[in-house]
């Protein structure tokens, strides 16, 4: 959703914001930050993603900041690496949508948000450790495998030499083992997640002539 009028921004920029639903996305346009697609849901495809590399080298998700935000967005990245696009993941505060974000902060703090997403391996390192507490070894060993499926699918054997480093660095594992491990690692397993309704039965919400434009995409 939005591609049409995003499509030119994203191309100039080289980087594409992605957001969970239309509203985020309308509202971040009408915002003035004019890179900005939806997947209308959670459910990030890879035919979606394919089409984003067309144009983009670079993608930012800004997913809700809740559990299924989280979900969503490390579903999106294996899904995006895999398409060889570059990931960040911004930092929203916790139980806030990109759309009251802007309405709270603005455009430039919005802007500012994104420039300051984590990295892909620093935003997963971060979700391994807060679902597997690493204060013993099998924590550490869980944790680690929670990233490894994403490191497999990175095409460029050096950045995926890099995030083998900084996974056993960070879970002060052995450098070694994590590389052997990571031959092993199987593709990540996820539940099955509806798209959000078309928009035909979504309730409008936006406002005015820009927000009509973009609700016909």
């Amino acid at each position: 959703f939005g591609l049409v009028q995003a499509k030119e921004a994203i191309i100039k920029q080289k980087i594409a914001i992605v957001v969970e639903g239309y509203l985020d996305c309308i509202v971040l346009w009408q915002a003035g930050i004019r890179h900005v697609v939806s997947p209308l849901g959670v459910a990030f495809t890879p035919e979606q993603a394919k089409l984003l590399a067309r144009y983009a080298e670079r993608v930012v998700l800004a997913f809700d900041a809740d559990a299924a935000g989280d979900e969503a967005a490390v579903r999106g990245i294996d899904v995006l690496v895999e398409a060889g696009l570059a990931v960040q993941v911004a930092q929203l505060p916790r139980g806030v949508d990109p759309d009251e974000h802007v309405r709270a902060v603005g455009a430039a703090g919005v802007q500012q948000l994104f420039e300051q997403a984590l990295g892909v391996c620093d935003f997963l390192l971060s979700c391994a450790v807060a679902r597997h507490p690493t204060r013993d070894a099998a924590g550490k060993v869980r944790a680690a495998q929670f990233v490894l499926p994403t490191v497999a699918k990175v095409s460029n054997r050096m950045l995926r030499s890099e995030y083998v480093r900084l996974i056993a660095e960070r879970l002060r594992l052995d450098e070694h083992a994590v590389t052997e491990e990571l031959q092993k690692v199987k593709p990540r397993a996820f539940k099955p997640q509806p798209a959000l309704a078309p928009l035909s039965q979504a309730p409008s919400q936006a406002q005015g002539p820009q927000a009509e434009r973009l609700l016909v995409a």
